[in-house]
């Protein structure tokens, strides 16, 4: 969250300074009854349905009556999780909307030009929310394991050129096994990818042991972890939800007058052997508090982005400095242990910045530490935890970084785009709906390993004529120079939003 907050104001960059073309989506809208108005060189159409389910079509037909279509569709839930592909018979009194779009190149945007001349652009499930849009770095799948579940998102709060970083997300733990391991790659919001390269860090796991990061990406071999006795936050005992890592995750709502409240949770494992290190193991992902934030910001700098963008591109220390605070207000996830006379202190804090896929990482305590007594300290609705866990800490572990071999899209080796991640002087860019598979060897030792996927790249937001509407410079400027009373502020606005943003987030994701 730091990470993105820090340079939240350079997010309006025009879809890619770096290129010499830029892309732009073109899309048509249409009321059921309006069907007959489609364009004649549409290549597809999407149903957006009433109860949030997406249907898309290559070939399909209007019945004489107007009132159905059917044809071969593909068939998305509300998620945006393909669930069939069979021929269907639609009532158009069931649609909420038709639509088709085609991403197109245009020519190369001044990197100044103000934001009112990008895409106008929104899914039709966030039209009334455009705060609620789903946004996402890449998103990665591990088939074998589970086709829908996002396992990881990619270099998540590298959001611009100058911001490209490296992010390691724990990934897999594979049992012994010779033979190749594939990963799924898409691009499922209306951003642009840009990615250097994309390995994956295979270290060893011992008999009885794990492997866990620390929010630096430092590895370290530990035993297996144990379970908390108790766990209560204030809705009283939550330790069903954080004692196994099942996805059933411990939620708590912002706080109506102040965005950046905090709250705690207790936790009090086995008493630990003083002479061993202990590491807590946490497992959370971030809410939509911070997507809520991130695009109110963008609308409040409206048309004068090119200004903002321009004064941190030349370095102006002052707006880099202010740009900080909003993170720094927020923060990550504190773990707190007490000290023989009483006082609570910071042992570290982890801080994945997405909403996407929970990600495990480690806070190492010190030597000594009470373990029948330490403490979670978190900005409220802000954090969904799914588990935590005490690990004794054994010694760093080495890995084996290992490069994609083969890289497919639409089911066919590209070999531009492994070159393009073999080669550290280019990236490989992904646009709306792309999808992308990567198969790597694994060493043939026969050993269990625990999978790390390591990603370096950026990515640029594709912005929305919605966002603009509020435009608003003093609130802006607010945003950098006193984020604490800009959170006290926008608290009954994004409580009113809250209750529906998750449905609206996950039901635009980008369907090709």
């Amino acid at each position: 969250m730091l990470k993105l907050f820090k340079t939240i104001i350079i997010c309006l960059i025009i879809l890619s300074i770096t290129s010499c073309t830029t892309y732009q989506l073109s899309r048509t809208l249409l009321k059921p009854t309006d069907i007959h108005d489609l364009p004649a060189d549409a290549p597809f159409l999407k149903a957006h349905m009433n109860n949030g389910d997406l249907y898309i079509f290559s070939n399909w037909t209007v019945s004489a009556a107007k009132d159905s279509i059917f044809g071969p569709a593909k068939h998305y839930n509300p998620e945006r999780v393909e669930v069939a592909f069979d021929t269907v018979y639609l009532a158009t009194e069931a649609i909420s909307l038709l639509e088709t779009n085609q991403v197109e190149s245009v020519p190369k945007l001044a990197p100044l030009a103000v934001v009112g001349v990008l895409s106008g652009i929104i899914t039709a499930a966030c039209l009334a929310n455009p705060k609620a849009c789903f946004g996402s770095c890449p998103t990665f799948f591990v088939d074998d394991y589970d086709s829908s579940r996002i396992v990881s998102e990619g270099f998540s709060s590298s959001i611009s050129p100058a911001l490209e970083a490296t992010d390691v997300d724990a990934l897999a733990h594979i049992g012994p096994r010779k033979g190749i391991f594939r990963l799924r790659m898409t691009n499922e919001a209306l951003e642009t990818h840009v990615i250097r390269s994309l390995n994956i860090l295979a270290t060893p796991v011992r008999p009885q042991q794990d492997v866990y990061q620390t929010d630096s990406a430092q590895l370290f071999h530990t035993g297996k972890p144990i379970s908390p006795l108790s766990s209560r936050g204030e809705e009283g005992s939550n330790l069903e939800l954080l004692a196994a890592k099942d996805y059933r995750e411990r939620i708590s709502l912002a706080d109506s007058t102040d965005l950046a409240t905090r709250e705690v949770i207790e936790l009090s494992f086995p008493v630990a052997d003083s002479q061993k290190q202990y590491g807590l193991i946490i497992s959370a992902r971030q809410s939509l508090l911070s997507t809520y934030l991130f695009y109110q910001t963008l609308s409040y700098m409206g048309k004068r982005a090119g200004e903002w963008l321009a004064l941190l591109e030349r370095g102006n220390k002052t707006i880099v400095e202010k740009s900080q605070g909003m993170g720094k207000v927020l923060g990550g996830i504190e773990v707190l242990y007490q000290t023989a006379d009483g006082v609570w202190k910071s042992a570290g804090e982890i801080n994945e910045t997405g909403p996407l896929a929970l990600d495990t990482k480690m806070v190492v305590l010190p030597a000594g530490v009470k373990t029948d007594s330490l403490r979670l300290r978190f900005t409220r609705g802000h954090w969904r935890i799914d588990y935590c866990g005490l690990a004794e800490i054994i010694e760093p572990a080495s890995f084996e970084r290992l490069s994609p071999t083969i890289v497919e899209k639409d089911r066919e080796p590209n070999r531009d785009a492994l070159s393009a991640l073999l080669d550290p002087s280019r990236h490989l860019f992904t646009y709306p709906g792309d999808e992308y598979v990567f198969y790597y060897e694994l060493p043939e030792d026969n050993r269990e390993y625990m999978l790390f996927l390591e990603t370096t790249g950026y990515y640029l937001e594709w912005m929305r004529g919605e966002w603009l509407v509020q435009e608003d410079q003093k609130a802006a400027m607010e945003m950098l120079k006193d984020p604490a009373k800009a959170l006290r502020r926008l608290a009954p606005a994004y409580k009113k939003l809250e209750p529906e943003m998750e449905e609206i987030f996950w039901s635009s994701r980008y369907a090709k």
